[in-house]
Protein backbone atom coordinates (compact mmCIF):
# COMPACT_ATOMS: atom_id res chain seq x y z
CA UNK A 1 0.00 0.00 0.00
CA UNK A 2 1.48 3.30 -1.04
CA UNK A 3 0.58 6.86 -0.20
CA UNK A 4 -0.25 8.03 -3.38
CA UNK A 5 -2.94 5.13 -3.62
CA UNK A 6 -4.71 6.24 -0.54
CA UNK A 7 -4.79 9.97 -1.92
CA UNK A 8 -5.70 8.75 -5.31
CA UNK A 9 -8.78 6.72 -3.04
CA UNK A 10 -9.23 10.01 -1.75
CA UNK A 11 -9.94 12.01 -4.31
CA UNK A 12 -11.69 9.89 -6.22
CA UNK A 13 -14.13 9.10 -2.67
CA UNK A 14 -14.95 13.08 -3.04
CA UNK A 15 -15.25 13.90 -6.67
CA UNK A 16 -16.66 10.11 -7.77
CA UNK A 17 -15.93 10.87 -11.21
CA UNK A 18 -12.64 8.91 -12.45
CA UNK A 19 -11.65 12.06 -14.89
CA UNK A 20 -12.14 14.99 -12.27
CA UNK A 21 -10.55 12.91 -9.55
CA UNK A 22 -7.69 12.50 -12.21
CA UNK A 23 -7.61 15.76 -12.75
CA UNK A 24 -7.70 16.83 -9.02
CA UNK A 25 -4.32 15.16 -8.18
CA UNK A 26 -2.66 16.01 -11.85
CA UNK A 27 -2.01 12.77 -12.97
CA UNK A 28 -3.78 10.70 -16.44
CA UNK A 29 -7.12 9.27 -15.74
CA UNK A 30 -5.82 5.34 -16.60
CA UNK A 31 -2.87 6.26 -13.97
CA UNK A 32 -5.42 6.82 -11.35
CA UNK A 33 -7.64 3.72 -12.39
CA UNK A 34 -4.29 1.62 -12.39
CA UNK A 35 -3.66 2.32 -9.00
CA UNK A 36 -7.20 2.32 -7.59
CA UNK A 37 -7.15 -1.06 -8.82
CA UNK A 38 -3.96 -1.85 -6.91
CA UNK A 39 -5.26 -1.24 -4.02
CA UNK A 40 -8.17 -2.65 -4.05
CA UNK A 41 -6.39 -6.15 -5.31
CA UNK A 42 -4.07 -5.78 -2.32
CA UNK A 43 -6.97 -5.36 0.05
CA UNK A 44 -9.00 -8.04 -1.40
CA UNK A 45 -11.98 -5.91 -1.73
CA UNK A 46 -13.78 -3.67 -4.37
CA UNK A 47 -13.69 -0.04 -2.94
CA UNK A 48 -16.05 1.57 -5.06
CA UNK A 49 -18.65 0.31 -7.76
CA UNK A 50 -20.31 2.61 -10.64
CA UNK A 51 -23.52 3.48 -10.55
CA UNK A 52 -25.86 5.57 -13.27
CA UNK A 53 -24.72 9.28 -12.86
CA UNK A 54 -21.30 8.51 -10.62
CA UNK A 55 -18.58 6.35 -8.49
CA UNK A 56 -19.61 5.40 -5.12
CA UNK A 57 -17.62 3.49 -2.55
CA UNK A 58 -18.65 0.00 -1.27
CA UNK A 59 -19.05 -0.98 2.26
CA UNK A 60 -15.51 -1.94 2.09
CA UNK A 61 -14.84 1.80 0.72
CA UNK A 62 -16.60 2.82 3.53
CA UNK A 63 -14.63 1.30 6.38
CA UNK A 64 -11.26 2.66 4.44
CA UNK A 65 -12.28 6.20 3.98
CA UNK A 66 -11.46 7.52 7.71
CA UNK A 67 -8.62 5.14 8.17
CA UNK A 68 -7.07 6.50 4.78
CA UNK A 69 -7.83 9.98 6.13
CA UNK A 70 -6.21 9.42 9.10
CA UNK A 71 -2.82 8.04 7.59
CA UNK A 72 -2.10 10.70 5.42
CA UNK A 73 -2.88 13.53 8.05
CA UNK A 74 0.17 11.50 10.19
CA UNK A 75 2.01 11.36 7.33
CA UNK A 76 1.61 15.55 6.31
CA UNK A 77 1.83 16.03 10.22
CA UNK A 78 5.56 14.33 10.16
CA UNK A 79 6.84 16.19 6.94
CA UNK A 80 5.91 19.00 8.76
CA UNK A 81 7.72 18.88 11.65
CA UNK A 82 10.77 17.20 10.33
CA UNK A 83 11.39 19.25 7.47
CA UNK A 84 11.04 23.09 6.56
CA UNK A 85 8.20 24.43 7.49
CA UNK A 86 6.53 28.31 8.21
CA UNK A 87 8.39 28.40 11.29
CA UNK A 88 11.98 27.41 9.63
CA UNK A 89 13.42 23.86 10.59
CA UNK A 90 12.67 22.13 13.67
CA UNK A 91 15.10 19.84 15.75
CA UNK A 92 17.88 20.20 17.91
CA UNK A 93 21.55 21.27 17.84
CA UNK A 94 24.17 20.82 20.82
CA UNK A 95 26.55 24.03 21.00
CA UNK A 96 29.35 23.99 23.78
CA UNK A 97 31.31 27.13 23.92
CA UNK A 98 33.95 28.53 26.40
CA UNK A 99 33.59 30.14 29.21
CA UNK A 100 34.81 33.19 28.08
CA UNK A 101 32.80 33.58 25.22
CA UNK A 102 29.69 31.93 26.49
CA UNK A 103 28.00 34.64 28.59
CA UNK A 104 29.43 37.57 26.37
CA UNK A 105 28.36 35.97 22.56
CA UNK A 106 26.10 33.67 23.01
CA UNK A 107 22.82 35.48 23.92
CA UNK A 108 23.18 38.18 21.23
CA UNK A 109 24.33 34.87 18.85
CA UNK A 110 21.10 32.93 19.32
CA UNK A 111 18.83 35.48 19.27
CA UNK A 112 19.99 36.05 15.84
CA UNK A 113 20.11 32.57 14.46
CA UNK A 114 17.52 31.40 16.10
CA UNK A 115 15.50 34.20 14.83
CA UNK A 116 14.65 32.55 11.50
CA UNK A 117 13.78 29.16 12.66
CA UNK A 118 11.41 29.48 16.19
CA UNK A 119 11.11 25.50 15.87
CA UNK A 120 14.67 25.20 16.58
CA UNK A 121 16.01 23.99 20.20
CA UNK A 122 19.78 24.42 21.04
CA UNK A 123 21.41 22.88 24.27
CA UNK A 124 24.59 24.52 25.36
CA UNK A 125 26.90 23.24 27.28
CA UNK A 126 29.92 25.40 28.77
CA UNK A 127 33.30 23.72 29.01
CA UNK A 128 36.96 24.22 28.34
CA UNK A 129 38.44 23.59 25.25
CA UNK A 130 39.63 20.59 25.75
CA UNK A 131 36.65 18.84 27.12
CA UNK A 132 34.95 20.64 24.17
CA UNK A 133 36.76 19.10 21.35
CA UNK A 134 36.94 15.46 23.58
CA UNK A 135 32.67 15.87 23.61
CA UNK A 136 32.74 16.71 19.70
CA UNK A 137 34.58 13.54 19.39
CA UNK A 138 32.72 11.36 21.75
CA UNK A 139 29.49 12.53 19.34
CA UNK A 140 27.97 14.33 22.27
CA UNK A 141 28.04 17.69 20.87
CA UNK A 142 27.35 19.18 17.43
CA UNK A 143 29.34 22.60 17.41
CA UNK A 144 31.45 24.55 19.87
CA UNK A 145 32.62 27.65 19.82
CA UNK A 146 35.93 28.30 20.92
CA UNK A 147 39.38 30.38 20.62
CA UNK A 148 41.86 29.25 17.83
CA UNK A 149 44.49 27.41 17.63
CA UNK A 150 43.69 24.61 19.89
CA UNK A 151 44.51 20.70 20.47
CA UNK A 152 43.25 18.61 18.01
CA UNK A 153 41.91 21.61 15.34
CA UNK A 154 43.40 18.93 12.50
CA UNK A 155 40.41 17.20 13.26
CA UNK A 156 37.57 19.94 12.81
CA UNK A 157 36.53 21.70 10.37
CA UNK A 158 36.57 25.35 11.59
CA UNK A 159 35.14 28.35 10.70
CA UNK A 160 36.50 31.91 11.97
CA UNK A 161 33.54 33.98 12.99
CA UNK A 162 35.60 37.26 14.36
CA UNK A 163 38.97 38.28 15.75
CA UNK A 164 38.14 39.71 19.13
CA UNK A 165 40.84 42.38 20.48
CA UNK A 166 42.21 41.22 24.06
CA UNK A 167 42.87 44.35 26.78
CA UNK A 168 44.47 44.67 29.48
CA UNK A 169 42.79 45.51 32.43
CA UNK A 170 44.18 47.56 35.23
CA UNK A 171 42.32 48.68 38.59
CA UNK A 172 40.92 51.90 38.21
CA UNK A 173 43.58 53.79 40.75
CA UNK A 174 46.59 52.36 38.76
CA UNK A 175 49.83 54.38 37.99
CA UNK A 176 49.32 53.60 34.53
CA UNK A 177 45.61 54.81 33.91
CA UNK A 178 46.72 57.79 32.25
CA UNK A 179 47.85 55.91 28.72
CA UNK A 180 45.69 55.42 26.23
CA UNK A 181 47.69 51.88 25.66
CA UNK A 182 49.34 49.50 27.98
CA UNK A 183 52.70 48.90 26.76
CA UNK A 184 52.97 44.94 28.51
CA UNK A 185 56.88 46.02 29.20
CA UNK A 186 55.50 48.99 31.91
CA UNK A 187 53.70 45.43 33.42
CA UNK A 188 57.11 44.10 34.31
CA UNK A 189 56.91 43.27 38.06
CA UNK A 190 53.26 43.67 38.63
CA UNK A 191 51.11 40.92 39.94
CA UNK A 192 48.49 39.17 37.60
CA UNK A 193 45.08 37.82 38.38
CA UNK A 194 44.89 34.63 35.61
CA UNK A 195 42.28 31.97 34.98
CA UNK A 196 43.58 28.51 35.39
CA UNK A 197 45.65 27.21 33.00
CA UNK A 198 43.16 24.78 31.88
CA UNK A 199 41.33 27.96 30.02
CA UNK A 200 42.53 29.22 27.14
CA UNK A 201 42.39 32.89 27.50
CA UNK A 202 44.89 31.87 30.74
CA UNK A 203 47.62 30.61 28.16
CA UNK A 204 46.84 33.28 25.89
CA UNK A 205 47.65 35.66 28.75
CA UNK A 206 50.63 33.86 29.15
CA UNK A 207 52.00 34.02 25.47
CA UNK A 208 51.28 37.21 25.56
CA UNK A 209 53.48 38.04 28.02
CA UNK A 210 56.40 36.05 27.00
CA UNK A 211 56.20 37.17 23.41
CA UNK A 212 57.05 40.69 24.95
CA UNK A 213 60.23 39.22 27.73
CA UNK A 214 57.91 39.88 30.94
CA UNK A 215 57.51 37.70 33.49
CA UNK A 216 54.89 39.09 35.55
CA UNK A 217 54.09 37.48 39.34
CA UNK A 218 51.30 35.96 39.12
CA UNK A 219 49.53 36.16 41.84
CA UNK A 220 46.19 34.69 41.75
CA UNK A 221 44.32 32.40 39.53
CA UNK A 222 40.59 31.72 39.39
CA UNK A 223 38.39 29.52 36.97
CA UNK A 224 35.84 32.61 36.15
CA UNK A 225 36.52 35.46 34.32
CA UNK A 226 33.76 37.53 36.47
CA UNK A 227 36.09 36.66 39.57
CA UNK A 228 39.19 37.73 37.96
CA UNK A 229 38.15 41.52 37.42
CA UNK A 230 36.44 41.40 40.68
CA UNK A 231 40.24 40.94 42.04
CA UNK A 232 41.71 43.66 39.34
CA UNK A 233 38.78 46.16 40.83
CA UNK A 234 40.25 45.33 44.44
CA UNK A 235 43.86 46.11 43.51
CA UNK A 236 45.03 42.97 43.18
CA UNK A 237 46.83 42.75 39.92
CA UNK A 238 45.93 43.55 36.36
CA UNK A 239 44.69 40.58 33.76
CA UNK A 240 43.44 40.23 30.52
CA UNK A 241 39.62 41.23 29.18
CA UNK A 242 38.03 40.10 25.59
CA UNK A 243 36.68 42.95 23.66
CA UNK A 244 33.37 40.90 24.01
CA UNK A 245 33.53 41.00 27.55
CA UNK A 246 33.52 45.37 27.64
CA UNK A 247 29.88 45.83 27.54
CA UNK A 248 29.32 43.33 30.98
CA UNK A 249 32.13 45.03 32.78
CA UNK A 250 30.98 48.51 33.27
CA UNK A 251 31.21 50.48 36.55
CA UNK A 252 33.27 47.69 37.97
CA UNK A 253 36.25 49.84 38.83
CA UNK A 254 38.47 48.93 36.54
CA UNK A 255 40.32 50.22 33.04
CA UNK A 256 40.28 48.50 29.94
CA UNK A 257 42.82 49.85 27.51
CA UNK A 258 44.47 48.04 24.21
CA UNK A 259 47.90 46.45 24.14
CA UNK A 260 50.95 48.74 22.65
CA UNK A 261 52.40 48.99 20.01
CA UNK A 262 49.62 47.12 18.46
CA UNK A 263 46.25 45.22 19.00
CA UNK A 264 46.53 41.91 20.14
CA UNK A 265 43.33 39.67 18.92
CA UNK A 266 42.43 35.81 19.49
CA UNK A 267 40.44 34.34 16.88
CA UNK A 268 37.15 33.22 17.59
CA UNK A 269 36.11 29.82 15.55
CA UNK A 270 33.04 27.72 15.50
CA UNK A 271 34.23 24.05 14.62
CA UNK A 272 33.20 20.42 14.31
CA UNK A 273 33.91 16.93 13.87
CA UNK A 274 35.50 17.05 10.12
CA UNK A 275 33.49 14.55 7.69
CA UNK A 276 30.15 14.30 9.82
CA UNK A 277 26.96 15.23 7.89
CA UNK A 278 25.01 17.73 8.86
CA UNK A 279 21.31 17.01 10.18
CA UNK A 280 18.68 19.63 8.85
CA UNK A 281 18.41 21.60 12.10
CA UNK A 282 22.20 21.51 12.12
CA UNK A 283 22.56 23.14 8.35
CA UNK A 284 19.89 25.73 9.33
CA UNK A 285 22.06 26.70 12.44
CA UNK A 286 25.38 26.52 10.68
CA UNK A 287 24.05 28.78 7.91
CA UNK A 288 22.05 31.66 10.32
CA UNK A 289 25.54 31.76 12.87
CA UNK A 290 27.72 32.34 9.44
CA UNK A 291 24.98 35.14 8.28
CA UNK A 292 24.50 36.77 11.60
CA UNK A 293 28.68 37.35 12.11
CA UNK A 294 28.50 38.06 8.14
CA UNK A 295 26.97 41.06 9.86
CA UNK A 296 29.76 41.92 11.81
CA UNK A 297 27.32 42.37 14.88
CA UNK A 298 29.41 40.42 17.62
CA UNK A 299 32.71 41.68 17.52
CA UNK A 300 35.67 42.81 15.56
CA UNK A 301 36.18 42.30 11.75
CA UNK A 302 37.76 38.76 11.18
CA UNK A 303 42.04 38.75 10.43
Amino acid sequence: MEFHQLRYFLALARERNFTRAAERCAVSQPSLSQQVRKLEEELGEPLFRRARRATVLTPAGERLLPRARRILEEAEGIAEEMGPGAEGVRGSVRLGAIPTVAPYLLPELLRAALGPHPGLEVRLAEETTATLVERLREGELDFAVVSAPFAGEEEMECVTLCADELLVTLPAQHPLDTRSRISLRSLSGYPVVLMKEAHCLSGQSRALCESSSVRPRVSIESSQLDTVVSLVAAGLGFSFVPEMARPFFRDRGILLRPVAPKPVHRRIVLIRVAGDPFSSAESAFREAVLAAFAKRRFCAEGA
